[in-house]
């Protein structure tokens, strides 16, 4: 009998051993599978045949986390349409004209520490009119023949973890029930290179090296709404070693939720002279849901 206790008691202690490991293993590998990401759309004060509203979807969705390392595949599609001439021969009533698409597929490796992030990530970006057969100027032949546009390119970013989307979205409520100086300032530095080289992964675009320098900064709270400014900056290096940039500023009203925000703002882009949809001088208003 006592040694029946004595094996009772030993399998106990092997399975409560063999319980806390795997509670360790747990608590550094996690499968996850958890969405976050944005739903954006804008329309063009100054309207054209090329702009009037533009809609950007971006999603981040991170499978597995061991330790502080996430691994996420990122997908983001943005649909610019213009506003259909009058002369156009379709003779149609509808004045909505959908010209171009860009879609991106990538794969991204994260640390995340206390307060910061680094991060890695591998990406194929591709351009293509719709219900267009090209024709137009590209940086590699003047003359004009094709409008698809594609890149490939390993990108690494560091910045403050705030800045991502699913803390960024998912603000704490506030510690006061009045208006208060928020003063959160978020940021991210990414630096993209394309590679390989050749036809196969590099087409027309131009680009040898980029860089986005994004700030985000809260100003004020009030309960669940906020006020809060964006920049938004990219920085090109060309083929021909030419420097081009692109700014935005975004001045954002938003309304903090359980399990996201809604944002209504004023966008303006005061300069740009890159060659990939340049919005130079534009200004719209946007809706933008982020989760």
């Amino acid at each position: 009998m006592r040694r029946l206790l004595l094996s009772i008691i030993g399998v106990a202690i092997v399975i409560f051993q063999t319980a806390e490991a795997q509670e360790g293993e747990r608590q550094n590998f996690e499968v996850l599978f958890s969405g976050n990401g944005d739903i954006n759309s804008y329309i063009y004060f100054d309207q054209s045949a090329k702009f009037l509203i533009d809609t950007e979807l971006n999603a981040s969705v991170e499978t597995f986390r061991y330790k502080r390392l996430f691994l996420a595949v990122d997908l983001f599609e943005e649909t610019a349409m213009g506003r259909k001439p009058v002369n156009d021969p379709s003779k149609t009533d509808m004045v909505f004209d959908p010209n171009k698409g860009h879609w991106s597929f990538g794969l991204t490796g994260r640390f995340e520490f206390p307060a910061h992030f680094l991060e890695t990530q591998y990406h194929h970006d591709c351009f293509h009119g719709i219900d267009r057969f090209g024709y137009e100027p590209t940086p590699t032949n003047p003359a004009g023949r094709d409008s698809t546009k594609y890149w490939n390119a390993l990108r690494f970013g560091f910045g403050s973890l705030g800045y991502l989307p699913k803390y960024r979205y998912h603000q704490p409520d506030p510690r006061n029930t009045g208006i208060y100086w928020a003063n959160q300032l978020n940021y991210l530095l990414l630096a993209s290179f394309f590679a390989p080289r050749g036809y196969s992964w590099q087409k027309y675009h131009g680009y040898d090296f980029t860089l986005n320098t994004n700030l985000h900064y809260l100003l004020l709270r009030f309960k669940r709404i906020g006020f809060d400014i964006e920049s938004l900056n990219l920085w090109v290096v060309d083929y021909k070693h030419n420097v081009k940039r692109r700014h935005e500023m975004k001045f954002n009203f938003t309304i903090y939720g359980k399990r996201g925000a809604l944002m209504t703002y004023i966008g303006w882009w005061p300069y740009d002279d890159q060659s990939i949809r340049n919005r130079d001088g534009k200004t719209v208003f946007g809706i933008h849901l982020g989760f």
